[in-house]
């Protein structure tokens, strides 16, 4: 089931034709030279897919409150398969403690929308940079793999290429678990736990004051962040737009 938030309803239903055709990038959005056109399709491009992995995440978070709700301590083959669960997640999210469930809950919770859109558009140049024209990077993600593209303007002492990716969607869910895990963004999941416990909307404009080491020019950064939601109103799309039960 998907339910739609009123306080969104006017910029979904304006980008709904373009949301029904968008499976990504193509020669058509390439070939655009209206600037409000081809901004409404990459938000019409983008949109689904960033539910698509915050529902993916809220899973996993379900998964772990009825973990530790209801079959800690039960002796079951079911009981068994759980905990090879958990132990994954823990893996993939780099939780030390199998058995906190703070630390799972503080680390798997969904992204602001606003901030993945203002993210992405200020990291792609809204769709347009080669690195989200050749390798679906969408958000300037680095790599120290052999599979990558080289940046342009790499300085001659440095050896990091930027990440290649199968899929917008897989660009979108490794930025989402880079913000879930790295240390560099424990500002911004003790904000969002915060929000969660009070039951507040963790929104993209108070998420982007936590957005510093993302980029080398500090806070500055959170500002253009912040600029970027409100100029292109991407905070109606906060107040969790679109939803669906677990």
């Amino acid at each position: 089931m998907i339910r739609f938030n009123r306080a969104a309803l006017p910029l979904l239903i304006l980008f709904l034709p373009l949301i029904i055709n968008a499976s990504g990038s193509d020669a058509s959005y390439a070939n655009m030279t209206d600037i409000t056109k081809k901004k409404r399709a990459f938000i019409a491009m983008m949109l689904p897919k960033i539910h698509q992995e915050n529902y993916k995440i809220l899973k996993e978070r379900h998964f772990v409150q009825q973990f530790f709700k209801q079959r800690l301590f039960l002796n079951s083959s079911r009981s068994r398969r759980d905990i090879e669960q958990l132990n994954a997640l823990a893996k993939k999210y780099k939780i030390k403690d199998l058995y906190n469930e703070r630390k799972f809950l503080k680390r798997i919770n969904q992204i602001p929308v606003a901030l993945v859109l203002a993210q992405g558009a200020l990291e792609s140049a809204w769709g347009e940079s080669r690195f989200a024209r050749e390798a679906n990077n969408i958000f300037g993600q680095w790599t120290y793999e052999k599979d990558g593209m080289v940046p342009l303007y790499r300085a001659a002492d440095k050896q990091h290429k930027i990440k290649r990716f199968k899929s917008i969607n897989d660009s979108i869910a490794a930025y989402m678990l880079n913000l879930n895990r790295n240390k560099a963004y424990r500002a911004f999941r003790n904000k969002r736990e915060i929000y969660t416990r009070d039951k507040k909307i963790f929104s993209g404009l108070e998420a982007a004051d936590t957005m510093q080491n993302y980029s080398g020019i500090g806070k500055e950064y959170n500002l253009i962040l912040k600029k970027v939601i409100r100029k292109n109103h991407f905070g109606a799309f906060d107040n969790r737009a679109v939803q669906r039960e677990l």
